[in-house]
């Protein structure tokens, strides 16, 4: 996979970011008429890691059980990385109230590293 392609790859993953949990956030504040707030902390996470998880099926590129289980762990492992970066507060962007946007790219950032690396991984050791 040439450095144009991953790029490419990088760029829908910041799509997925967005998209995905305001997505889910909508339809399960539509569905279950609760308040915005509440909508928001109960599908935060949950679409977080979807997002990963879809990611990482379009990403990698060996057979379906390899897949599964490396889209899992780097899944899990990003998740992870993502829960340092926002108990460190690297960085605060201030672009909205909620503070949403700065979870958006601490989940790209998570995913950007964990998957950058799960892709030289597999490549040196197949």
């Amino acid at each position: 996979m040439t450095i144009r392609i991953r790029l490419l790859y990088y760029l829908m993953l910041f799509a997925f970011c967005i998209i995905i949990p305001f997505a889910i956030m909508v339809a399960f504040i539509s569905v279950t008429k609760v308040d915005d707030e509440v909508g928001l902390s109960l599908t935060l996470i949950p679409s977080f890691l979807v997002v990963q998880f879809a990611f990482g099926l379009f990403f990698l590129k060996q057979d379906l059980l390899k897949k599964l289980i490396l889209d899992t762990f780097s899944t899990l492992l990003s998740f992870g990385l993502f829960m340092l970066l926002f108990k460190l507060k690297i960085f605060t962007t201030r672009v909205d109230s909620f503070g949403l946007f700065d979870l958006v790219l601490y989940n790209f950032l998570a995913g950007l590293i964990v998957w950058e690396t799960c892709f030289h991984v597999s490549k040196k050791y197949g």
